[in-house]
């Protein structure tokens, strides 16, 4: 055979298969242990990080989850310095909440703090793992180190933190064990995030409850009941609290005859500050106006009073008038607010007069007071503009056209039932387009069979 060496065993056809067939089946062997040893390491890996789970799900708090997963690194990777830090967004600053194998002194923790830069994360950008991060002089005294492995902890695109770890050996299973652990933190951050909005709108739900109810206090338990007359009111706030309110204030005039001090009123915001602003304005009002005969004098007086002691920007349209029921009388004064709609017998309409400004606006301002007089069948309509401004899917608002038709057809009934015929086309108008402003409504009617 060519190039055979005299006494050497020929390789034969046959030899050469044999030894084909054996460097396969070792081949196999390496390739059957090589996936072995991989499938065992992907199985320490998930086991590992599995641990990992489950201490950090069983700890009560996030101060016990991280510090759990302090403790755990170092077993699990075979390093001693690890470090967990948490964003502060108000303070753009790194602050460390568990530290393992790093100088404990208060000193050192206060040294620890760190800026974005510091720790090469990008506040705007997700930033990859960094492996060899060059430390900045400051922290690497502290860190002992000169390099450490960088994890940006991110969640739904939010910065939470950083997990920090000395070099280690580059395997790969050490590597997916800390790309793990840093999963497991930022899912541990982002929980405890999400439980305390959860606690929070909780909280304030109850608050904005309570404060709904009291604010409920503040208007009449009833309509005033007086012979000849019907009276009724609607309330609703857009929010859980708003700025509309109404008010039925009993007073007694020098002759001895009944009166009502009348009041709609409709602070210009919504929410807790106009509920706020409402209260004051409406102890205000039923402070002033129980003294008082005059709508006008009422108006300048309670105008005073706001401008000296709120420190606020807000203001309230209003109309107060004074009714005697005994003579039909009802003088009234307007600050800037929507015309009440005296509604006739005959179902005739006409918008009372006034404008004058707000209360809350300018100091001496001037009001002028006016006065009509309600005949048997006749119906007065006070409101806010969440009537008039209600809008439906198209963005079309309500209007005063259909406030008048729907008037026009519900004059002769109960002044209840004038109510409800507004609230019932406002809620047809409106579908089911949540309420953008709060409605009121107020509704005096004299009873056709009145003298």
């Amino acid at each position: 055979m060519v190039g055979q060496t005299p006494g050497e065993t020929p390789f034969t056809t046959h030899r050469i298969r044999l030894i084909g067939g054996i460097a396969n089946q070792a081949a196999l062997a390496i390739e059957s242990a090589m996936l072995y040893q991989s499938q065992q390491e992907e199985a320490w890996v998930s086991t590992a990080l599995l641990q990992v789970a489950q201490a950090v799900a069983e700890q009560p708090t996030l101060e016990e989850g991280l510090e759990m997963v302090a403790r755990l690194t170092p077993m699990l990777v075979g390093i001693e310095k690890v470090a967990i830090y948490q964003w502060n967004a108000e303070a753009q600053r790194f602050h460390p909440r568990q530290i393992m194998g790093l100088d404990k002194s208060a000193s050192g923790l206060a040294e620890l703090t760190a800026a974005a830069d510091e720790l090469g994360v990008h506040l705007h950008e997700m930033g990859t793992p960094s492996f060899h991060f060059q430390l900045p002089d400051r922290l690497a005294r502290v860190f002992g180190l000169e390099t450490c492995l960088i994890w940006p902890l991110w969640a739904r695109g939010d910065l939470l933190g950083v997990l920090v770890v000395e070099p280690v050996r580059d395997t790969s299973r050490r590597m997916s064990i800390l790309s793990g652990i840093a999963h497991q933190l930022s899912l541990a951050m982002e929980n405890a995030r999400l439980a305390r909005e959860v606690t929070l709108r909780e909280r304030m739900e109850r608050e904005m409850e309570l404060g709904r109810d009291i604010q409920a206090s503040f208007l009449p338990d009833a309509c005033p009941v007086v012979p000849g007359w019907e009276v009724c009111s609607f309330w609703r706030a857009a929010r859980q609290v708003g700025g509309d309110f109404y008010d039925f204030i009993p007073l007694r005039g020098h002759d001895g005859g009944e009166r009502w001090g009348v009041v709609i009123a409709d602070v210009a915001d919504k929410g807790v500050p106009a509920a706020l602003f409402m209260a004051l304005s409406r102890t205000l009002l039923r402070t002033v106006g129980i003294s008082r005969v005059s709508p006008a004098a009422t108006l300048t007086r309670v105008n005073e009073l706001i401008l000296a002691d709120a420190r606020t920007d807000l203001f309230v349209t209003v109309v107060y008038g004074v009714w005697e029921p005994g003579t039909g009388r009802f003088a009234y004064a307007v600050g800037g607010h929507n015309p009440p709609l005296w509604v006739a017998a005959d179902g005739d309409i006409r918008p009372l007069r006034g404008t004058n400004l707000p209360l809350g606006v300018i100091e001496e301002a001037q009001y002028d007071e006016h006065e009509i007089h309600l005949r048997p069948g006749d119906a007065l309509l006070l409101y806010t503009d969440g009537l008039t401004d209600a809008v439906n899917a198209g963005d079309e608002e309500f209007g005063m056209q259909r406030v008048c038709e729907v008037l026009r057809e519900s004059h002769h009934r109960a002044a209840s039932e004038i109510v409800d015929a507004l609230e019932a086309s406002v809620r047809a108008h409106v579908g089911a387009v949540e309420a953008f402003d709060d409605m009121t409504m107020v509704v005096v009617k004299r009873s056709p069979a009145a003298v």
